[in-house]
């Protein structure tokens, strides 16, 4: 269970980067974190048709602080301790995140293929943002680093994975057999993989110098354990992270939708007593 703990800690310690510290405002990579959570949160209770969302929102994102406070840095260390300021913070991101869903899927007039993009472009963020973060790329060229987040290869992953998402997408359109269509999803991911590494470390002689690697593939790939994951998980987290996100989208516009028709029937109803 200790091993468990510190495993999680030090996962967790890129997180602790602060943004802005001025006073009562505080915002770490965490508050990010809580952003989405807020996202997320807000977006299932709108699926789930909760009533009084934003009251269940801030109960839920407030709960979360306490056993945080309390189990998972009082008790057992997990996280590092966090200032008043800090929490209050991130409460206030967790709330902005479901004003976020509100405002831009709810209420806003923009065509639901930009909705759907806008989804994509979060799918393709978050799971850059968690792995890049996790990992922690330390380039040999100095000026590509910045500390705790490599921005570098963040903003790499994401067009990478908006580039995945897209040709899945695509061959949705002609391919009906799953199988087939997730084979040649690998096969773009992996020549796309080759690619980059062959121009990136043969051309540019640019590479990660923060980790061992243990293997070589055509000389220029490294692997090592974690790096074997990603290249065997990322395009089904990300096909599957999508999909997940583009149906709480439909669920999200439907409840908005039927909220309004009860509203506009309540009003007529006013009208015709």
């Amino acid at each position: 269970m200790q091993e468990f703990i510190s495993y999680i800690r030090e996962s967790c310690l890129w997180l602790h980067h602060i943004l802005i510290e001025y006073h009562i405002i505080y915002l770490d990579l965490w508050s990010i974190i809580h952003f989405f959570s807020g996202v997320i949160v807000f977006s299932g209770l709108s699926a789930l048709k909760v009533k009084r969302r934003w009251m269940w929102l801030l109960i839920g994102i407030s709960l979360f602080e306490v056993v945080e406070m309390t189990l998972l840095i009082a008790l057992l260390n997990m996280f590092e301790p966090e200032v008043t300021a800090d929490i209050v913070v991130d409460l206030v991101m967790g709330m902005l995140g479901g004003y976020f869903v509100y405002t831009i899927f709810e209420k806003s007039k923009l065509p639901m293929k930009w909705k759907k993009y806008l989804v994509k472009v979060l799918t393709a963020f978050i799971a850059s943002w968690y792995w890049t973060g996790y990992y922690g790329y330390t380039m040999n060229v100095s000026f590509l680093n910045t500390e705790d987040l490599n921005l570098f290869m963040f903003i790499n992953l994401i067009i990478f994975g908006i580039i995945i998402i897209d040709f899945h997408k695509f061959l949705k359109k002609y391919i009906q057999r799953v199988g087939l269509r997730i084979t040649l999803v690998y096969m773009l991911f992996y020549f796309v993989l080759l690619l980059v590494h062959f121009i990136s470390d043969q051309l540019f002689n640019i590479r990660d110098i923060q980790h061992e690697y243990w293997s070589f593939i055509f000389s220029f790939i490294k692997v090592n354990i974690s790096m074997l994951g990603m290249y065997v998980l990322y395009p089904i987290i990300l096909i599957q992270l999508n999909k997940w996100f583009e149906q709480l989208l439909v669920r999200v516009i439907n409840y908005s939708t039927n909220m309004k028709n009860i509203y506009l029937d309540q009003i007529g109803n006013e009208r015709i007593e």
